[in-house]
């Protein structure tokens, strides 16, 4: 209902049929300018009717948070009876602001005129002067973000700053929402919602989110009015690694040793140390990396022994960096160790037409000697 006709105020010899006006909240837009200070009071423009809030009827419908009582001026009524007056102002779900001055008597404050009153009050005018250009100026918003582009890598999150700037007096909460462009997985809140003068959207996304730039619309609804702005999110692969080594395969005889290059390939702007391991070997053999951990790249050396079995086998070189394992495969071909040449050869003459030859055998599967006369 908002203020209503209360009562007349009585006359008084001195006063007449009307009493000071008494300023309260007094930081209200309304008295912008003023210098009003709540309890400040401006005489005889209240009366010879007067208007007050009756709270035990409905209130206004209004825009949450802007009905503001602007005075609350007392008087003795013409029952004899204390009284007071208020003064409000509103705004509609429409947008439009409502004043009600609460007296027939407001107009003595702006002018003289002529009737002998000098009860012109510029703190009045000006307080007029604000309601007058609130209404000429229709109640609005705008949306803006900051930063216009965020960056963040696959299952990370960004945030954006999001401002709300009233025009004609608005001052309802807004209610906020990403209306588009979230790419697949991802996720968008805003803290408050609604909000009055900011608030923060917080984007999450998903490890399979997919990487690209997306344009992100941020919606703004207060009653009929809507309003729209765009930030852009950048979504880049996740911190990663790969490994490779060279060459993809190496051959060594039992006993050899042998060495690979394994490299460390970082996306996603990765850049931590890498464990690297090895399995895979066959029995009698050993490998060791160097350096391990590592960033960049590392030399695999692998010795083999005289026992070592002879084959194709296949080591599988495995790299740990928290919770990204990543492997990558070579080849290690063990041929058997060539034979040692015989010693201890004796030649004994046995005859003019026969000689025997002893020697120690060589090591290794030798299955026959060729002996030849020079």
């Amino acid at each position: 209902m908002g203020v209503q006709y209360a009562n007349q105020v009585q006359f008084n010899q001195q006063t007449g049929l009307t009493v000071p006006y008494v300023v309260t909240n007094s930081e209200n837009w309304v008295y912008a300018g003023t210098g009003f200070k709540d309890g400040d009071s401006v005489p005889g423009i209240v009366g010879y009717e007067a208007d007050h809030l009756f709270s035990q009827y409905p209130q206004p419908n209004a825009v949450s948070g802007t009905y503001t009582l602007l005075s609350n001026s007392p008087f003795i009524d013409v029952n004899n009876t204390s009284n007071y007056a208020n003064s409000s102002v509103y705004q509609a779900p429409s947008g439009a602001w409502v004043f009600g001055a609460g007296t027939s008597s407001w107009s003595l404050a702006l002018d003289n005129y002529g009737n002998g009153a000098t009860l012109v009050d510029p703190r009045i005018q000006q307080t007029t002067a604000n309601i007058l250009d609130r209404f000429v100026q229709p109640s609005d918003f705008t949306l803006s973000a900051s930063p216009s582009s965020a960056t963040v890598a696959q299952g990370g999150s960004t945030k954006y700053s999001v401002t709300i700037s009233p025009t004609g007096g608005f001052s309802g909460p807004v209610t906020l929402s990403v209306s588009a462009g979230l790419p697949s997985g991802a996720s968008g809140s805003f803290d408050p919602n609604p909000a009055t003068a900011s608030s923060i959207l917080s984007v999450s996304t998903d490890p399979s989110t997919p990487v690209g730039a997306y344009t992100l619309t941020i919606k703004g609804v207060s009653g009929t009015l809507t309003h729209t702005t765009t930030v852009t999110l950048v979504v880049n692969s996740a911190p990663d690694f790969s490994l490779s080594a060279s060459p993809a395969s190496r051959t060594v005889t039992q006993g050899g040793p042998t060495s690979y290059s394994v490299m460390i390939s970082a996306t996603g702007g990765f850049t931590g140390q890498v464990n690297l391991s090895l399995d895979g070997l066959p029995s009698g053999a050993s490998g060791s990396f160097d350096p391990n951990p590592a960033t960049a790249s590392s030399t695999l050396s692998v010795m083999t022994s005289s026992s070592t079995p002879t084959g194709a086998f296949t080591l599988t070189i495995t790299g740990v960096n928290g919770s990204l394992t990543r492997t990558t495969t070579l080849a290690l071909v063990v041929n058997p160790s060539p034979p040692t040449a015989p010693s201890s050869l004796t030649a004994t003459a046995l005859s003019s037409s026969r000689i025997d030859l002893t020697w120690a055998a060589s090591s290794g599967a030798v299955t026959n000697y060729q002996v030849e006369r020079c």
